[in-house]
């Protein structure tokens, strides 16, 4: 007989207080300063206290000109794990104070707080999600001061993806009218299993403008976010739900024009896993570091972390999360030129179950593009490309899918279909909030309209 508990408790959570990544100066493209991400608190599985502290911290730059990228004055994060016999405690705080951004965004104070209780005994548990308060304060862009109204009531009820639907479909008329924009609630979630089911909601009740007339022309307030022509988007208050897991970012940046690139910060997360006697969180914790690594540029430590799926598909072959972390580690041989060993990882079908679908739809488009850059493939790239589209549902697989379908017309020297595609992912990734991907669309948009001659728009989109 097994001495193991048949049920026991990881913990799952994190907070960072400032990341950033710069990819233009000015005329200089392809660039990689990476802004180590400050004031990162990770919990053990085990639970306990994981906290950060950061001061008078600055990236400053030489080329094209000196400037610094960034700087703060401190950052402070903690997170915390109690065992309370019959209850689990996660609670998740950052604190950012005066960050500044390319010398021209200034952020006064960033606060996150929220703290999920998970009751042991209950048959069907749910976490109960509470908070001292969040707030974004002093947030200044030249001349122009933002003021940043939060409501956090939705956030209250953030226990699941589950839940937040519920809490919007039971409000009346008047508060859809008056907060349905804060809400992207996933139209088909009903048809996917727990783990996909997916919502985006924003803190954000309300922001006002105020300063000159003339520089606040140059700002206008879309939703939650801040469009100001000369920095890029300021995108405020976000919260993402997926199964059991939520990640809130209070401020997220994609920069363009003379500096480009993106940023976080106030950002935490935490998983409440379920209770059970097979855990797939090993492997979502490594995939979680790996994509990170990989985001940032890390190849070397991504690649460590992406094929740690060998081990762990011993045991979990058809887990959602060791999957991911396979095609992971094909992304990354691909972007370590090496086409052979991730095309190796790539002609195996994922496992024909409804929870998968999209897994699949993702090793298509990976393979399409390793076909491509393997030459002798790409004869085939037409018709996988269109076996991805018939089956894609997941917002960021569209995004991707986009961008693929922009590489083949390259590869075909079809310049024109080529911006269009890369317009699309573009346009998908600012919509759905992915800017990794929108940088990456943006980079190859550029590229397409200076094969196209149109040299000034290459300028503006790149």
């Amino acid at each position: 007989m097994s001495n193991y508990p048949s049920k026991y408790f990881r913990f799952s959570g994190h907070a960072l207080g400032v990341a950033a990544r710069f990819t233009q100066l000015d005329e200089m493209e392809n660039l990689n300063h990476v802004i180590p991400t400050l004031g990162s608190s990770v919990l053990a599985p085990t639970g306990g206290d994981a906290q950060a502290s950061v001061k008078d911290y600055a990236y400053t730059v030489d080329k094209p000109r000196k400037r610094t990228l960034l700087s703060v004055r401190k950052v402070e994060t903690a997170t915390h794990g109690r065992d309370l016999g019959k209850r689990f405690e996660t609670e998740v705080e950052a604190d950012v104070e005066e960050l500044r951004l390319v010398e021209k965004l200034n952020i006064g104070y960033i606060h996150l707080h929220f703290l999920s209780k998970f009751d042991s005994e209950a048959a069907n548990p749910v976490s109960v999600v509470t908070t001292k308060g969040s707030r974004i304060e002093g947030l200044q862009m030249g001349q122009v001061k933002a003021e940043v109204i939060l409501d956090e009531e939705p956030l209250l009820f953030s226990g699941n993806s589950e839940q937040l639907a519920e809490f919007y479909n039971k409000q009346k008329d008047d508060y859809r009218a008056k907060n349905g924009w804060r809400f992207a609630l996933d139209p088909a979630a009903e048809g996917k299993c727990k783990c996909c089911r997916e919502h985006k909601f924003s803190l954000v009740r309300e922001i006002r403008l105020s300063g000159p007339e003339p520089e606040k022309q140059k700002i206008s307030v879309d939703g939650y976010t801040i469009h100001w022509k000369g920095f890029g988007r300021i995108v405020l208050g976000e919260v993402h739900i997926k199964g059991n897991e939520r990640r809130v970012a209070l401020v997220r940046l994609a920069m363009g024009c003379d500096a480009g690139g993106p940023g976080t910060a106030g950002g935490g997360g935490l998983l409440i896993p379920l209770l059970s006697c097979f855990r797939t969180e090993p492997a979502q914790q490594a995939y979680a570091r790996a994509w990170a690594a990989f985001v940032a540029g890390d190849l070397e430590a991504a690649a460590r972390e992406a094929s740690s799926f060998a081990t762990l598909e011993q045991r979990e072959h058809d887990s959602y999360w060791v999957l991911s972390l396979k095609l992971l580690d094909a992304e990354v041989l691909g972007a370590q030129s090496k086409w052979n060993p991730a095309r190796d990882l790539l002609m195996t079908p994922i496992p024909a179950k409804p929870e998968l679908g999209q897994l699949d739809v993702r090793r298509l488009i990976d393979l399409a593009l390793v076909d491509l850059h393997l030459g002798g493939e790409a004869t085939k790239v037409p018709e996988i490309l269109a076996r991805a589209r018939a089956s894609v549902r997941d917002p960021e697989l569209r995004i991707r899918l986009d961008s693929a379908e922009g590489m083949a017309s390259l590869a075909k020297r079809q310049p024109q279909a080529a911006r269009l595609s890369f317009s699309n992912a573009a346009d998908r990734a600012a919509k759905e909030g992915f800017p990794y991907w929108q940088a990456q669309a943006l980079n190859n948009l550029s590229y397409s309209l200076k094969r196209l001659g149109r040299y000034e728009e290459s300028i503006d989109a790149g």
